[in-house]
């Protein structure tokens, strides 16, 4: 590991290492704590309690909780993508997206930053969001597919007002969830 050859004499000091090795390579991987979605490939229930969520997060973003009542699947998605972790926040007199006020608990500054940066680079022309997400699937950050539709949306609807999404060449004036999440570009 880094040019050194390592001995272990147990498996617990090999995880240990290995554990390690993924805390440095991943130092600005958000901290999620929901299994259902934090996944390279996320199950069928997780997929549809995020497509409920992002939904929730299109037509509804103002609103606390995204105006969703009781404790849908997708209500423990919220809780520990956006909620705890501060995209989703008390702004003013309604509810906004963006990056956490102050405090950083998932530590999410590194992927927000990482996600304008890829914006800015879009001001000279269209890049497609695959690109984004082969950024933020890389280390530093290691997102999980189950993830990185929800950060999209979050990214997107913070960032409307200086965004156009194309889908196939074709202006799409309104993100909504019908969009393909792996093929629009960013502008």
């Amino acid at each position: 590991y880094d040019g050194a050859v390592l001995e272990f004499e147990s498996a617990r000091e090999l995880t240990s290492a290995i554990s390690d090795a993924c805390d440095r390579a991943y130092e600005s991987a958000p901290i999620v704590q929901n299994e259902l979605i934090n996944r390279r490939k996320p199950s069928s229930a997780a997929v549809a309690g995020r497509r409920n969520l992002v939904e929730q997060m299109l037509t509804h973003p103002t609103e606390e909780r995204l105006g969703m009542e009781g404790y849908p699947p997708e209500m423990s998605m919220y809780l520990s993508v956006l909620l705890q972790s501060g995209l989703h926040h008390h702004k003013g007199t309604a509810w906004a997206f963006g990056p956490p006020d102050g405090e950083d608990p998932s530590q999410l500054t590194p992927l927000w930053r990482a996600m304008d940066a890829f914006l800015t680079t879009t001001e000279d022309g269209q890049r497609p969001v695959i690109e984004l997400y082969e950024v933020l699937r890389r280390p530093p950050y290691g997102i999980k597919n189950g993830l990185l539709p929800i950060y999209l949306v979050a990214a997107l609807l913070h960032w409307q007002a200086e965004l156009a999404l194309y889908e196939e060449g074709s202006f799409i004036p309104e993100a909504g969830i019908w969009m393909n999440t792996q093929r629009p570009e960013w502008n």
